[in-house]
C-alpha cells in the first residue's frame, strides 16, 4: 500500500468517478480498491513533463487525457515549465490545451515557471504530489519529502526512482521484454531511438494506476 506521511491521517475511499474511469477503462490491469490516506488540502498536483532524454517521455496526448481525469476529480494542476525554450515551448501547449478543454476548471490550471532552484523549491513544497517522467525533479521532490508518481517508459525505477518513502512508481512493460536493456545501466538502450517494439505514446502506462496514488 502507499503509506504517506502519518500527520496525513484523514482517510477517503475512492471517488465513485474514478471507479466509474476504471471500468470503462480499456487498459487491461487489475487495480485493488483501496482507502488511501490523505488530507483536504492534498488537492495540489505538480506536472512535470520535461526530461533530459527525450525517449523518457511520455506522449503529450497521453498528459492531456491524464490531466483531464485529474481536473475532473478536483485536482488542482501546477504545470512545471521547465528550463529550455523547447521545454518551456511543451508545457506551454499542454496548458494551453488543458485551459481550452476544461474552461470550467481553468482557474485550477497554473503554470509555473522558473530559471533556477530557488525559484523552483518553494513550488515543490507547496505540492500535495508531483506526478512526472524520470527527471531530476523526481529525486529532488521526493527528497524534500512530498509523494512523487514517478513514470518510467524505457528506465527502471528501481535503480533510477526516487527517494523510497515518499517515491511511487509507474512502470511500462517493456523493459522486462526489451532486447535492448541495459541491466547496468537500467535503461532500454537503443542508441538513443525508441525500440521498434515501443509504441511511440507509451501507451502501456497505466493511468488509472497513477490517479490511484494520488487518492
Amino acid at each position: 500500500g502507499n503509506n504517506i506521511d502519518d500527520s496525513r491521517n484523514i482517510r477517503f475511499y475512492i471517488e465513485q468517478s474514478l471507479v466509474d474511469i476504471i471500468s470503462k477503462s480499456e487498459i487491461n490491469y487489475t487495480f485493488m480498491s483501496k482507502v488511501y490516506k490523505c488530507t483536504l488540502c492534498e488537492k495540489n498536483i505538480g506536472i512535470n513533463i520535461n526530461t533530459g532524454d527525450y525517449t523518457k517521455k511520455w506522449s503529450l496526448d497521453n498528459w492531456v487525457n491524464l490531466c483531464n481525469k485529474m481536473l475532473s476529480l478536483g485536482y488542482k494542476l501546477q504545470v512545471f515549465s521547465g528550463i529550455s525554450d523547447s521545454e518551456i515551448q511543451e508545457s506551454s501547449k499542454l496548458v494551453e490545451i488543458l485551459k481550452q478543454n476544461n474552461a470550467d476548471n481553468s482557474n485550477k490550471i497554473e503554470f509555473v515557471k522558473y530559471e533556477c532552484l530557488a525559484e523552483l523549491m518553494p513550488n515543490l513544497l507547496k505540492l500535495s504530489s508531483l506526478v512526472s517522467v524520470d527527471s531530476g525533479l523526481v529525486h529532488i521532490t521526493s527528497q524534500l519529502k512530498v509523494p512523487v508518481i514517478g513514470i518510467y517508459t524505457v528506465t527502471s525505477s528501481v535503480l533510477w526512482g526516487g527517494f523510497q518513502d515518499f517515491f511511487y512508481p509507474v512502470q511500462s512493460k517493456h523493459i522486462y521484454n526489451c532486447k535492448n536493456y541495459n541491466y547496468l545501466l537500467g535503461i532500454c538502450k537503443n542508441k538513443r531511438e525508441l525500440c521498434e517494439g515501443v509504441v511511440s505514446t507509451n501507451s502501456d502506462i497505466p493511468q488509472i494506476e497513477i490517479i490511484g496514488n494520488l487518492l
